[in-house]
């Protein structure tokens, strides 16, 4: 590839470099600007539309052009466009998903407590047992209840911070 092939008219290092010591090829984790990024799509564009109608990179009819063949060099382009883009859209799609996540979880939160309330609410109109065993006339274990439920509500009151009045 020419320098004029290039990004921005200069030889292009890619996304990969390689290792001096061993060979081995490193992705580079810098972040691209917004300008570095329409200069990669322009240039893109230019090597694809040069090379239409592409041909699917990895594909048997990939395979069969020549190397040289622009059609190749424009289904590995855009390949790599598609891959580019991906990433460049990565951290916005990903704030995205875990809002839509949470708005979701909140909504199911909402949802389960409304259940939850309505329970409570149905449980407020059953009789206790003291209301029970006064309508069947037991009026000594009506008391025991009452005194029972007193001893329960001034142990909350005091462990929760209330007065126990």
């Amino acid at each position: 590839m020419s320098a004029k092939d290039s990004p921005g008219g200069q030889e292009s290092t890619g996304a990969m470099s390689a290792d001096a010591a061993g060979g081995r090829l490193e992705r580079q984790t810098t972040p691209s600007s917004r300008a570095d990024i329409a200069r990669r799509k322009a240039w893109a564009r230019r090597m694809i539309l040069a090379g239409e109608p592409p041909v699917k990179y990895g594909s048997r009819a990939w395979h069969a052009l020549p190397e040289t063949d622009r059609r190749r060099v424009a289904g590995v382009v855009l390949a790599a466009e598609c891959w580019a883009t991906d990433e460049d859209e990565l951290s916005t799609r990903l704030h995205r998903e875990i809002a839509d996540g949470r708005a979701v979880t909140e909504q199911l939160e909402r949802e389960d407590f409304a259940i939850m309330a309505a329970g409570v609410r149905r449980l407020a109109l059953v009789p206790t047992y003291a209301e029970l065993a006064d309508r069947r006339g037991q009026h000594d274990r009506a008391a025991r209840a009452r005194e029972h439920s007193a001893a329960i509500r001034d142990g909350w009151d005091r462990s929760s911070g209330g007065d126990a009045a």
